[in-house]
């Protein structure tokens, strides 16, 4: 069984596409991710007109900037529509910020985590050109470490996919 379940529903809201998408733990008995701070889930969300382009986001939550800067294909999604889900720690001396070193004083900056049972809901709105089908997609990637810690140790696991869900929705829908 998937640890997360994903669910995408979309529809026409004037001249955008209003995407839902929820993320639920409903076959672990712990939060997802857990282990190591260093662990985090990704949720990326894109919509693709009829041309194949990207449709612009007005609203909805991006991805922070510590997802990776950079080319998409080389797994640098900062910035981009989605949500990450992670226990995120702030070291106390340096002020660094997400950091793995547990063992050093740090604060708990942000826990989103999603707990056995949970689930989390995300909504966008993207900006629509014409009146062609959109397709929407929304993908789960389990990474192990930060971008920028892993180039630092020359670590090159790849994001692990654990969901994918895609929708076509239709002129006039």
């Amino acid at each position: 069984a998937e640890a997360l379940a994903l669910d995408v529903a979309a529809r026409r809201v004037g001249g955008d596409v209003a995407v839902q998408v929820t993320v639920a733990n409903q076959e672990t008995g712990h939060h997802v991710p857990t282990g190591s701070p260093l662990r985090h889930v990704l949720l990326l969300v894109e919509a693709t007109g009829t041309d194949g382009e990207l449709l612009a986001l007005r609203a909805g939550p991006r991805l922070p900037a510590w997802c990776g800067v950079g080319d998409a294909a080389d797994g640098c999604y900062g910035g981009l529509p989605g949500v990450v889900f992670a226990k995120v720690l702030e070291d106390l001396w340096t002020g660094t910020s997400p950091t793995a070193a547990y063992w050093n004083p740090t604060r708990v900056l942000l826990d989103n985590r999603i707990a056995a049972g949970a689930e989390d809901v995300s909504r966008y709105r993207f900006e629509v050109s014409d009146d062609g089908p959109v397709h929407v997609e929304a993908r789960l990637l389990f990474r192990r470490a930060f971008l920028e810690l892993a180039a630092k140790k020359g670590w090159t696991d790849p994001d692990i996919e654990m969901g994918r869900r895609s929708i076509v929705v239709a002129a006039g829908e």
